[in-house]
């Protein structure tokens, strides 16, 4: 009996553990050379809500050590990309909003993107060919993107 229970658990977990993944399409093809599946064993919420907390965690230490730029013209321009698209009313593509399921990867024509997603390989971001607009930002002040 204690032999089936453990079997039955440790099939219950398994079936837990491949039902909690979900399966992103995190390139187009063609847009950045490679098509690939990425498998998640934590929902895109729960990402966001961990990333959300460590960010408000990091800025409250900033905060009480006097760190943090008041200037309001600083912190609109290390805004996300999509951000200021959308305030100028021009349509952006997005799911995940945090870099991991590549739905808004938007093709760089010129300028030095700040890659802050977790969807191009390394070799993909120093190549500068394409950003995340969903999460990253410019490392330069101007930044150039095929809409």
């Amino acid at each position: 009996m204690r032999v089936f229970r453990k079997t039955a658990f440790a099939a219950l977990l398994a079936a837990m553990s491949v039902t909690a993944c979900q399966t992103e399409q995190t390139t187009q093809a063609g847009l950045v050379g490679v098509k690939r599946e990425q498998r998640m064993a934590i929902s895109a919420q729960a990402l966001e809500d961990t990333a959300n907390k460590q960010y408000s965690e990091l800025m409250n230490q900033a905060s009480q050590k006097g760190k943090l730029n008041p200037d309001p013209q600083q912190f609109a321009r290390v805004k996300r990309i999509a951000d200021k698209l959308i305030a100028h009313g021009i349509p952006v593509r997005m799911s995940c909003q945090s870099g991991v399921c590549g739905t808004c990867v938007t093709t760089v024509i010129d300028g030095m993107p700040d890659h802050r997603d977790h969807v191009q390989t390394p070799a993909e971001k120093a190549a500068n060919r394409t950003i995340t607009v969903c999460c990253s930002r410019s490392k330069t002040r101007r930044l150039v993107l095929d809409l």
